[in-house]
């Protein structure tokens, strides 16, 4: 009997210290918002911050047209995690990259940050993982994920 008890204390034990030692969604997007914090404030200090949390920074401001919601829009980009490794690059595939802005095709970063721009823009964006991949992630990229892209709009087809 008291082999049994043992067990089932042992049992309780390591449930009970699983349990705990388990994050909550709550917990890991508070972890996250404050390296991305952190990030900001070392590395873009100059940022723009938008209403929904994503950073901006204009590395080059172009000339050409203003890309709007619904234009078909060509652009080279690198993504990387805060920590700098690249995960995606244009590079990686035909050097460059075309979308529907505001289609949905494209993480919600991207459809914000493309509104804001012109051809010809450089920009860098710092995005949460709730305007990215989210709590789950894609691939290699984990969820609750802050990302860094830097995105250069090379032309706008339908204008």
């Amino acid at each position: 009997m008291n082999r049994v008890l043992y067990i089932i204390g042992i049992f309780l034990l390591f449930t009970t210290y699983s349990c705990e030692s388990e994050d909550t969604p709550e917990e890991k997007r508070a972890e996250e918002l404050i390296e991305l914090e952190s990030f900001i404030a070392e590395n873009y200090p100059d940022a723009t911050l938008t209403e929904s949390g994503l950073y901006i920074v204009w590395n080059r401001h172009g000339t050409g047209q203003a890309v709007s919601f619904g234009d078909y829009v060509n652009v080279i980009y690198t993504g990387k995690f805060l920590d700098g490794y690249v995960f995606d690059a244009s590079s990686y595939h035909n050097g460059t990259f075309q979308f529907y802005v505001g289609a949905g095709n494209v993480i919600a970063a991207w459809d914000e940050a493309l509104q804001l721009c012109k051809v010809g823009d450089k920009i860098t964006i710092i995005t949460p993982s709730t305007l990215a991949y989210g709590t789950y992630g894609s691939s290699e990229i984990p969820g609750y994920a802050s990302l860094v892209f830097d995105i250069e709009v090379i032309e706008i087809f339908n204008k």
